[in-house]
């Protein structure tokens, strides 16, 4: 049920949230959710390094790339135990927590809070 309730309230704050775009600076930090953990930082050269590292399986997903299209952020990952790649799409509830809707062989949402920031 309390998915639902989120699932709910996402799509109901997806529409005044598209104002707001994610970049490199807002994701900097430590975001975890139930199921997963994922960090990113910038690099020297200004690039964005990016750790997800899965609570379930207890392995670190790989990163395979990101993308920056038109406000939103898209994160493409491949879990090496099973073989499985996700595309993951991101969207903001608030400054502190993130929505990412997968595209895989098991879609669904993450929400993720922010733990730390590292600005």
């Amino acid at each position: 049920m309390k998915k639902v309730f989120l699932i709910v309230a996402f799509l109901a704050f997806a529409f005044s949230v598209q104002s707001q775009k994610i970049t490199k600076e807002f994701l900097v930090g430590k975001w975890v959710s139930n199921e997963s953990e994922i960090e990113f930082s910038i690099g020297k050269k200004k690039e964005l390094n990016i750790v997800s590292y899965s609570y379930v399986s207890g392995n670190y997903f790989k990163i395979i790339g990101y993308q920056f299209n038109k406000g939103n952020f898209y994160l493409k990952t491949l879990h090496e135990q099973n073989n499985w790649e996700a595309i993951g799409k991101y969207f903001l509830i608030d400054e502190n927590t993130m929505v990412v809707d997968y595209v895989s062989k098991a879609p669904g949402q993450t929400v993720y809070k922010r733990v730390t920031n590292n600005n």
